[in-house]
């Protein structure tokens, strides 16, 4: 299944997290770098025309380029993260995209209020993610936080089997 996937591209944390997601993170082997997640699941991409692009500079000329600290491992069930600080300004992105995109809720509607993070791995049971956890907590002693600055958002876009690229790049602040 094709897919879009707005994504704010985190290098900055590539050196910590690339080996983790590589062998953690499956969507790493996929073509997907180190990311925040703007707004997933967008326009498909044969929908993804000059106009949707137009559009979206629009709602990204009023958001100005921001810092962030990923501050500490994080997890939801199933899924170990690093924590953005602050995350307000990753949190109004999505609200701005999604006012501009109604028809496009954060993760098809099932958080109206996502919780920005980068993932870094994936567990397969709470032991898996308990362990996972304590190693990437040790693992990333010293390396945390990571000073990030926000620039642009990537459009990324999926093929038939299931490869990601860039499609677009998008600075903030126009």
């Amino acid at each position: 299944m094709r897919e879009t996937a707005l994504l704010i591209e985190v290098p900055e944390a590539e050196p910590l997290v690339g080996p983790w997601r590589e062998r953690y993170d499956p969507v790493t082997a996929r073509g997907i770098p180190a990311h925040i997640t703007a707004l997933w699941p967008f326009v498909p991409p044969p929908d993804l025309d000059a106009a949707v692009i137009e559009r979206l500079r629009m709602v990204l000329a009023d958001v100005k380029p921001f810092a962030c600290l990923l501050a500490g491992v994080d997890e939801f069930p199933g899924v170990l993260w690093l924590r953005p600080e602050p995350d307000n300004p990753f949190r109004a992105l999505t609200r701005a995209l999604w006012t501009a995109f109604p028809e496009f809720p954060p993760y098809g509607g099932a958080f109206p209020d996502p919780q920005p993070h980068l993932t870094v791995g994936l567990a397969n049971s709470p032991p898996a993610q308990a362990a996972l956890h304590r190693e990437l907590s040790d693992a990333f002693t010293g390396g945390l936080p990571v000073h990030c600055t926000m620039s642009s958002l990537t459009v990324f876009t999926s093929d038939d089997t299931g490869l990601w690229s860039r499609a677009h790049v998008l600075e903030l602040g126009g």
